[in-house]
C-alpha cells in the first residue's frame, strides 16, 4: 500500500461518479462499509477544494454505487444493498 493513501477519508469507497460543476468536478462515492457517501470538489487542476461525508439517506444501508442523476443540478443515487431500500434519491 502507497504510504500516502493513509490519509484517505472515507471508508472502503466504491462506485464513484462524476458531475461538472463549472470549472470544478463533482465525484461522489460510497462508504458501503460504514453506510456513508462522500462528495469530493476537485478544481481543474485534480486539486482537492473540499471533500465531505455524510451518512446515506434514511432506509439505505450498505450503499453500493452511486450516480448523479443527468441535468438534474446536483441530485443523486445510491444503491442500497442492505434492507429496506432498493435506491435512494436525494440532492447532497
Amino acid at each position: 500500500m502507497r504510504s500516502d493513501w493513509s490519509s484517505a477519508k472515507c471508508s472502503h469507497p466504491v462506485g464513484i461518479d462524476l458531475l461538472a460543476d463549472g470549472a470544478n468536478v463533482k465525484v461522489i462515492s460510497t462508504g458501503f462499509n460504514d453506510d456513508t457517501f462522500t462528495v469530493t470538489t476537485l478544481d481543474p487542476n485534480g486539486a482537492v477544494l473540499s471533500n465531505v461525508t455524510e451518512p446515506a439517506p434514511a432506509g439505505c444501508d450498505n450503499p453500493g454505487h452511486a450516480m448523479w442523476l443527468a441535468n438534474s443540478s446536483g441530485t443523486a443515487v445510491l444503491s442500497c444493498n442492505g434492507a429496506p431500500a432498493a435506491y435512494a434519491v436525494f440532492t447532497p
